[in-house]
């Protein structure tokens, strides 16, 4: 920053939750800085970004939101090749974009919440660290982000999470036909939180 800043309030990262506490905020008349660690960039040049590459790379969905060196987020090649480390049987290779807008520029329409005990991992588990506040602190804002974002979410007293605001679709035909497919024995068909167009301009 080159220039002072007299807001009361400043909210760091400029994702789908910063947005909807800082619309609250101005809507009360508080001013707000938001501070974002990724670059502005806009729609044409993420575009162009896709235009330009390689036929093989398209599948990738982050080939074409390149990371800056001094702010990295995973990618398979430039800054951000390795930033995120993962290991084990049930690794998962997550991707975000450190970018103005936050991951808002790369999203599928899945969202799944944390759970509380996601948010214990020290006290169960005896790994990582615990959350400072519990669960139930968090959850009002996850329903607030998921409704202005149209997800619909399942109600699931076994990962004890409140209900959604939108409860979710049922089951397309090729969702159900593979919960009963014998290609992944032992394992249950669950409901994702996902993005659905539910009223106008969403």
């Amino acid at each position: 920053m080159t220039a002072p800043s007299q807001s009361p309030v400043v909210i760091v990262g400029t994702g789908v939750v910063g947005v909807v506490i800082a619309e609250q905020l101005l809507d009360a008349g508080i001013p707000v800085l938001m501070l974002e660690a990724g670059p502005r960039v806009s729609r044409a040049e993420i575009v162009e970004n896709y235009r330009n590459l390689p036929l093989g790379a398209k599948a990738n969905p982050i080939e074409c939101y390149p990371s800056r060196e001094w702010a990295p987020h995973p990618e398979p090649a430039g800054p951000g090749k390795g930033y995120l480390q993962l290991s084990g049987e049930d690794s998962y290779a997550q991707s975000y974009v450190r970018y103005a807008g936050g991951s808002t520029w790369h999203w599928a329409g899945t969202c799944w919440r944390l759970t509380p005990a996601d948010m214990q991992l020290r006290t169960r588990y005896g790994v990582g660290r615990d959350w400072a506040f519990e669960y139930d602190t968090l959850e009002p804002y996850y329903a607030r982000a998921e409704y202005k974002l149209g997800i619909c979410g399942p109600d699931d007293p076994a990962l004890q999470l409140a209900s959604f605001t939108i409860q979710t679709l049922p089951y397309a035909r090729t969702a159900v036909w593979a919960g009963r497919s014998t290609l992944y024995p032992g394992r249950e068909r669950a409901a994702r939180p996902a993005q659905h167009s539910h009223r106008s301009g969403t």
